[in-house]
């Protein structure tokens, strides 16, 4: 026939259970050395020692970054060089994937903005008790005038 194709399904109990069949092409005829899909040892060593090398390398950028602070002297250095580290990393997950790179950065600054809102809230009630401690002679002259 002519424009027609037709297609052999096989299924299990049937003729396609046996190897070197149409549904199991894996089997078909000899492997073939230079088969790409076929994974070399070599291969799967280097990538595991690449993934090693990545994950030591990121350990020692970030003890040497959150070590900043304790070298300085100065925390306000310190948080500098925080935000400067999320920022990058942001950055790298927006151009990785958009969607949740953007979908990150906007989780980051709802939980910034709790945890300001929080810290403001504790140092109010700080201050606050402070206030009633020192009495109502807060505003008044020490020298009784």
């Amino acid at each position: 026939m002519a424009g027609v194709t037709t297609f052999n399904i096989y299924f299990n109990g049937d003729a396609g259970d046996q190897p070197g069949t149409s549904t199991d092409p894996q089997q078909e005829g000899t492997p073939d050395p230079n088969n790409p899909t076929k994974p070399k040892s070599g291969g799967i060593k280097q990538m595991a020692g690449f993934a090693i090398a990545k994950q030591m390398g990121k350990s020692l950028l970030n003890f040497a970054t959150s070590q900043v602070g304790d070298i300085t002297g100065s925390s306000n250095t310190q948080d500098k060089v925080s935000f400067g580290m999320k920022a990058a990393g942001t950055v790298a997950a927006i151009i990785a994937n958009p969607a949740m790179g953007i979908a990150m950065a906007a989780l980051d600054l709802a939980t910034s903005a709790w945890e300001a809102a929080r810290k403001m809230e504790r140092e109010n009630r700080v201050t606050q008790q402070a206030r009633y401690r020192a009495g109502p002679s807060l505003n008044q002259s020490r020298m009784g005038n």
